[in-house]
């Protein structure tokens, strides 16, 4: 209908009214109509047929219209005249020009298609919905189809409503131990030419002021990649980002364009997740999928195309593979990952049939629990923790994160 804001009947019914009248006398004019039966239909009451909208999917729609403004902001330049802006005034300026862009496509009308999978988001929501009975502990989760790039379900936390502060990707939390084979393990293997079988020393470590220690404080000795990974010792880990320098370890991290990085993470801490903000169980998942793909990097999305409302294409992502670690490596790093799972820290996570691997992470004083994990066509993080960044040491032995990812996955097949 013409202008149909302004014609809304539940919001401007007295313009409704005066717009049926009118449209009756036209009838009546025209002879369409006689004039009892204008009088008639003038004086019929008006019903309305309303209905509930209903907002099936709201952590992964909330998601959707984030990607929407982002798909827009890289396909018509934004993003580049954003980096370029000198001054906050000027930044502010193309913001909001950005968001009167956005509000004209959707006024005009557009359609959004996505790679939701129904069955796939109900399940995530409802394993971080049941398997977090606890007062105050919250958990968001992502799962992407890693062979086709695009992200398929996500829970934003437990009983999510639409656009309250989604968990999935927009809680930046302390990786703990999951950060290892993206920082540590990966680019290690990849600069030295190590293997799962190489060893490592895994006695204490000092750097200055700075001495990790391993859980529960104790020392070991030389040990192989494999079980100080699938038993995520601390020593080890260090051992390896200082020996191929900070630097050439974050640099590995470039790829994923981690969004909350920042000059002084750049330190030894960082081999055990010690960051200033941390990262979002998406960018998780997401950088995750480069060991499911030859060590190859494509970023994820939940967005496919935008057409308008005839059907023309009007965006769609257009992202090129990276190789991050070369195939010798991921090699080297999927074993490492499936060690975890059939006999390391994630055993809780496993079940039966194809590849399995992941690996977990806990941050200091137990604020946060993680698995990010691959299977042959997904990868799936878990973020578990309290909102208010609280202890969460009472969970370490149920490993509610290992449950939802395990229950939300084994039967995707």
């Amino acid at each position: 209908p013409n202008n149909p804001t302004l014609y809304d009947p539940l919001k401007h019914f007295d313009y409704t009214k005066t717009r049926q009248e009118r449209l009756l006398k036209e009838l009546k004019n025209a002879g369409v109509i006689s004039k009892k039966e204008y009088k008639k239909a003038v004086k019929q009451k008006i019903k309305l047929d309303i209905k509930e909208k209903k907002d099936a999917y709201p952590d992964y729609t909330t998601y959707v219209n984030d990607e929407f403004t982002k798909l827009v902001s890289s396909s018509e330049g934004f993003d580049e005249r954003l980096k370029k802006a000198k001054t906050k005034e000027e930044k502010k300026k193309i913001e909001k020009e950005l968001s009167n862009r956005i509000t004209a496509l959707l006024t005009k009308g557009v359609k959004i298609y996505t790679a939701l999978d129904p069955a796939m988001q109900n399940r995530v929501v409802q394993q971080v919905n049941s398997k977090l009975p606890y007062e105050g502990v919250q958990g968001g989760a992502v799962v992407i189809n890693h062979q086709t790039h695009q992200i398929v379900a996500m829970s934003g936390g437990k009983y999510y409503k639409k656009y309250n502060f989604n968990l999935a990707y927009q809680a930046y939390r302390q990786p703990g131990s999951s950060i290892k084979p993206l920082l540590d393990y990966g680019p290690y293997i990849e600069e030295t030419g190590a293997t799962a079988g190489s060893m490592i020393d895994a006695s204490r470590f000092c750097s200055r002021d700075y001495c990790p220690n391993n859980y529960n404080e104790k020392t070991y000795g030389t040990v192989s990649l494999k079980t100080a990974f699938k038993y995520s010792y601390n020593t080890p880990a260090v051992r390896m980002l200082n020996q191929i320098g900070v630097q050439k370890g974050f640099s590995y991290l470039k790829p994923f364009g981690f969004d909350k990085i920042v000059q002084r993470d750049y330190r030894l801490p960082a081999a055990l997740g010690g960051f200033t903000d941390g990262f979002s169980p998406l960018e998780m998942a997401d950088a995750y999928t480069t060991f499911a793909n030859n060590g190859s990097y494509t970023a994820n999305h939940a967005i496919t195309k935008v057409t308008d409302l005839k059907g023309k294409t009007l965006f769609k992502w257009k992202d090129k593979p990276k190789q991050v670690f070369s195939i010798r490596t991921n090699n080297q790093m999927r074993t490492l990952l499936s060690a975890v799972v059939k006999e390391g820290t994630g055993k809780k996570a496993n079940f039966g049939g194809g590849y399995r691997g992941g690996k977990t992470g806990t941050s200091n004083d137990f604020r946060d629990l993680w698995f990010v994990g691959l299977t042959d066509v997904y990868t799936m993080s878990v973020w578990v923790g309290k909102e208010a960044k609280g202890n969460v040491e009472f969970l370490h032995n149920t490993a509610p994160q290992l449950l939802i990812w395990k229950g939300t996955l084994q039967n995707a097949y």
